[in-house]
């Protein structure tokens, strides 16, 4: 094929050698846009793409021409093609036999484009052996973020291990919903790499906290870091674990390095805002520790049979291969003695078999080396820091120590006695009531928010997770019965928000978030604006389906529904103005903010929509598009 010529070969003896020079190109060949065409159909005005009744054709002649068996079962565009093509070629597992969801599954595996398509560069955070971690600014947003690169480098077998670890990791991640753990909003990769973008953290690590701080003390000597800062950080790392733990995941890489850090706000700043950042040295009398870098993370059901961690802070057993949560509480442990004593408490050699002799003369910490440690402190860590699996506690059981007791509340009260402030309490047993619109836009906002940023529900968060890592529906269920809501509609509240027996951060901030608050008016704006391609000042079904991330065929009733509902009738070309859609989102006198809640800063963006919402988005409008029509009788 002209223009994808695979360099120094003689012959092509393996039809798919054309398309891993396309790959290493990141584009088609026109050969292969020439066949899409010859399958394709092109509505005015619509982007070309392949029924479903023409895929097996298509598949055909792929096969024929490529010796490639890929399941096509559902309209493709000319992008989607693509994607499953350069799937095939690095991942072997197509299969003729594979379903619809097998199809959108591969299609969402490999996502090939640049990163300067959306992304500028502004400086490189840091490298390691196998890439980099870059900051970067979204050019939609100005939002900043973390661009984790892992290069496609080496033998057959290093790509394939590197491919694996990033796949591994965005699952991970995708799978964690929790205030201190990051967020990862896209992933695609490039022929040169992997990408990851994360979230920022400008306050950096616990190594550089730790640094800076010793350098203000005049940077010589043991340095222990402020007592109250230290029982903060290992509050929230505990209540990450409990939550990584409870999710099936061992993050098994606790460090200083992999702990992040942002200043806790003490007024909430909504995604579509500006606000003056405190100064990061903040960080110590106001942190908010983010855990991050899941390339290690591994399955509690599937460990590994390698010890893996860093040497200084991986747990006895961890040299003898052997993997368990409890791990993680260990390696916390010797961050906390870093803490509390100035320096790390064991020097394990980085040597399987010299580690496991060092292990063997069973080493305590040195705490008669360090300054003054409060009792509770020490017993906290020694407890972390027990060499016995068997009797290392749990994150779940730490975080009830009394030593934390002022920052969870009384986490042994009974259910009832949780408050609950009135206004949030409207806006939770109103939550199921919300229609698919406000639910896209309420968690569209919870999904692009920065924990840190929002410390009222943050606080209520906590106190309802009673020092565990989620809501548990009995107590949220208690805690809204207290504050006068009906047993029905409180049970109608849990069961909406509820995943897997328990209510995560993001579902809370959703159902939290009152749209119809003035300050609001920003998002909503920025929101508006983003859907309106044309810039009319009107949006119309096309529009209000970017919006939602909704598919103008699959959710077409669901979106001439809402057209009716914004602007009177769904007739062809139809569009409703800003006024409409503000009034969509009018809030109950009930649940109405207090207390100085809402922001004051003048909007600035609303955030770009993350892999994670658009899955969360197909999912409800799927399921809302089921339910109408199941009540009609269809």
């Amino acid at each position: 094929m002209a223009g994808y010529e695979v360099p120094g070969a003689v012959e092509e003896v393996d039809p798919r050698l054309p398309l891993l020079a396309m790959v290493r190109q990141g584009g088609l060949s026109p050969e292969l846009q020439s066949l899409f065409r010859k399958h394709a159909h092109k509505a005015p005005g619509k982007e070309p793409l392949v029924k479903k009744e023409d895929c097996g054709p298509l598949a055909k002649e792929l096969q024929r021409r490529y010796g490639l068996q890929i399941p096509l079962s559902e309209d493709l565009t000319l992008a989607q093609l693509q994607d499953l093509l350069f799937a095939s070629v690095v991942e072997t597992d197509a299969s003729p036999s594979a379903t619809k969801e097998a199809t959108r599954s591969a299609v969402a595996a490999v996502k090939f484009r640049s990163p300067e398509e959306t992304l500028q560069v502004i400086s490189v955070l840091g490298e390691g052996a196998t890439g980099r971690v870059v900051l970067c600014r979204d050019k939609a947003t100005g939002e900043k973020r973390a661009l984790k690169v892992v290069h496609k480098k080496g033998d057959e077998e290093e790509l394939a291990l590197r491919r694996r670890t990033a796949r591994e990791e965005v699952k991970h991640l995708q799978a964690l919903d929790h205030p201190h753990v990051a967020r990862v909003y896209q992933h695609f990769e490039d022929a040169q790499a992997w990408y990851l973008v994360l979230q920022y953290c400008m306050c950096g690590d616990l190594e550089k906290i730790m640094e800076d701080y010793r350098e203000d003390a005049g940077g010589y000597g043991l340095v222990q870091m402020p007592v109250l800062f230290t029982v903060k950080v290992t509050y929230q790392v505990l209540s990450a674990l409990s939550h990584v733990h409870g999710r099936g995941i061992m993050h098994l890489d606790i460090k200083g390095q992999n702990l992040m850090f942002q200043v806790a706000y003490r007024g909430t700043i909504l995604p579509a805002e500006s606000a003056a950042h405190p100064a990061p040295w903040q960080a110590v009398k106001e942190p908010h520790v983010v855990l991050v870098d899941f390339g290690t993370a591994q399955a509690v059901k599937q460990p590994g049979k390698q010890p893996v961690g860093t040497s200084y802070f991986m747990a006895p057993e961890v040299w003898s291969s052997q993997l368990t949560p409890k791990a993680d509480i260990f390696s916390l442990g010797v961050v906390l003695f870093q803490l509390l004593g100035g320096k790390l408490p064991f020097s394990v050699p980085d040597n399987i078999d010299m580690a496991q002799a060092y292990w063997a003369m069973e080493p305590l910490a040195p705490w008669a080396e360090v300054p003054y440690v409060a009792p509770q402190c020490q017993e906290v860590c020694d407890s972390m820091l027990t060499p016995s699996v068997a009797l290392r506690p749990k994150a779940e059981e730490l975080l009830l120590h009394p030593l934390f007791a002022e920052l969870h509340g009384d986490a042994e009260a009974k259910d009832e006695d949780v408050e609950l402030p009135g206004h949030y309490a409207a806006r939770l047993a109103n939550f199921p009531g919300r229609d698919v619109l406000q639910k896209c836009l309420r968690m569209r906002l919870a999904f692009a928010a920065s924990a840190n940023q929002m410390p009222s529900f943050r606080r209520v968060f906590l106190a309802l997770a009673g020092g565990s890592a989620a809501v548990a529906p009995r107590r949220l269920a208690a805690a809204l019965a207290g504050a006068g809501v009906a047993p029905a509609q409180a049970r109608g509240a849990v069961q909406a928000l509820a995943e897997d027996g328990r209510v995560g951060w993001c579902s809370f901030v959703a159902a939290l978030a009152d749209l119809g608050d003035p300050k609001y008016e920003g998002f909503l704006r920025q929101c508006f604006d983003q859907a309106d391609q044309d810039e009319d000042g009107l949006l119309g079904i096309e529009d209000l389906a970017r919006l939602m991330h909704a598919d103008c065929g699959k959710h077409a009733v669901l979106l001439q529904e809402y057209m009716v509902a914004l602007c009177g009738h769904d007739s062809p070309g139809a569009k409703f103005e800003w006024s409409s859609f503000l009034r969509h989102f009018r809030s109950d006198p009930g649940e109405r903010a207090r207390d100085g809640e809402s922001p004051t800063e003048a909007p600035r963006h609303a955030g770009q929509m993350d892999d994670a919402f658009k899955q969360w988005a197909g999912t409800l409008l799927d399921e809302a598009v089921q339910e109408m029509f199941f009540s009609r009788g269809e």
